[in-house]
């Protein structure tokens, strides 16, 4: 079984993504597709989250 894809936005339209999110009328799954040779942030000391 195949997840269902609802509407894919670019990462530059993330502030969109997430209003269609809150919309609530999705179906599936709202994908954010990220440009290739984009690098993860540089972890800050401290931070939690682990990458």
């Amino acid at each position: 079984m195949a997840p269902v894809i609802d509407t894919t936005f670019p990462l530059k339209a993330i502030a969109d993504a997430h209003r269609h999110l809150e919309h609530g009328g999705q179906v599936g799954k709202i994908v954010v597709t990220v440009p290739a040779g984009t690098t993860r942030p540089t972890r800050h000391k401290g931070c939690p989250t682990r990458w």
